[in-house]
């Protein structure tokens, strides 16, 4: 698993300051100014997990948020009333370091003094909640752990501790979830493009000289004039293309690499699995010429024979553009 990128990781942490730190629980001890505003990014950090994963307001996830000095190593604390479940979170906000045993071993130490509700060893944050954290603890019907981390995953020890936790029969406590809920620095890209995801574009357009085929899958192939991509992109601009250019999220990510997988190895599958319109105006003739060339080689390679009619239909289609800058500059680098 990949690290959070520095691009992402930028974009995140305005938001986190933007959005979560005006409503977070009040620094417990006071620092210099640049250690205190790092401490509020990196508390709000959990703030964005349960929002996310929820759909919970911004001002109610910053509102669940204890992390600070003496927070056992528990970092939000939320319970959702209309499903009855109890979420515990601890977050790690940082690029160079994996979550650790180190980081495991304080959340479970921290969850086994608050099913104890051993509150006096809590910090102010836990301890002016203690009535609604009683409260929680006595009427849930499930515990959920959640760990979240924008490193490069969690160790398999951290992992055995969080483990050893869930099934300790000595602590008595069935409610646990068995599975641990894992906030990906992935998961964290997901949500930062879901943000700015626009909504698909429906619209028509026609295909010429189309022809289908059968094996390895159902498919229709043909031609679309120029200037019909042209007008979707005068139209429709970004929402055409934002939410799924991949050159942002650079070579190393599991869908890049997949693109890149197909095309050098098992090229007959690209055009059924890739099936794109790519509308960069400038150079929409050149791009869609290379596009059009490649996609015919690999069918004649693959015994498909080119459209040779003049037939003419309409495709009903959602247009939410799949595959487009890297994919065309894999296919680039393979062609030359």
């Amino acid at each position: 698993m990949n690290a959070i990128t520095n691009e992402f990781m930028g974009a995140l942490k305005g938001i986190l300051k933007t959005r979560y730190v005006p409503d977070l629980p009040e620094l417990l001890e006071n620092q210099t100014p640049e250690q205190n505003k790092n401490k509020q990014i990196s508390r709000a950090f959990s703030a964005f997990v349960l929002q996310s994963k929820l759909g919970i307001s911004a001002r109610e996830a910053a509102q669940a948020v204890v992390d600070d000095f003496k927070d056992n190593g528990i970092d939000a604390i939320y319970y959702d009333e209309s499903t009855e479940i109890l979420y515990l979170v601890q977050s790690k906000l940082k690029v160079t370091e994996s979550f650790k045993q180190a980081d495991a071993q304080a959340f479970v130490d921290g969850i086994r003094l608050l099913i104890k509700q051993q509150f006096s060893e809590f910090n102010a944050n836990v301890k002016n909640r203690t009535s609604e954290i009683e409260l929680a603890l006595d009427t849930c019907s499930h515990i959920v752990l959640v760990v979240a981390y924008t490193g490069d995953g969690i160790s398999d020890t951290a992992i055995t501790v969080i483990k050893r936790l869930i099934s300790d029969e000595d602590l008595q406590e069935e409610r646990f979830n068995e599975d641990i809920s894992h906030f990906t620095a992935e998961d964290v890209v997901t949500a930062l493009r879901i943000e700015q995801a626009y909504q698909p574009v429906n619209t028509k357009i026609k295909l010429q000289k189309y022809q289908k085929i059968s094996e390895p899958r159902e498919a229709y192939y043909g031609v679309a004039k120029l200037e019909d991509l042209a007008s979707l992109h005068k139209q429709y601009g970004k929402e055409l293309y934002e939410k799924n250019i991949r050159y942002y999220l650079g070579t190393r990510s599991n869908v890049n690499q997949s693109i890149k997988a197909t095309l050098a190895n098992n090229p007959c599958d690209f055009l059924l699995l890739n099936t794109s319109v790519y509308t960069h105006y400038k150079s929409l003739i050149l791009i869609l010429s290379v596009v059009f060339r490649l996609s015919l080689n690999v069918m004649r390679k693959n015994g498909l024979n080119p459209p040779k009619d003049n037939l003419k239909f309409i495709i009903r289609m959602v247009l939410s553009i799949l595959n487009m800058s890297l994919t065309l500059l894999q296919k680039l680098k393979i062609a030359f």
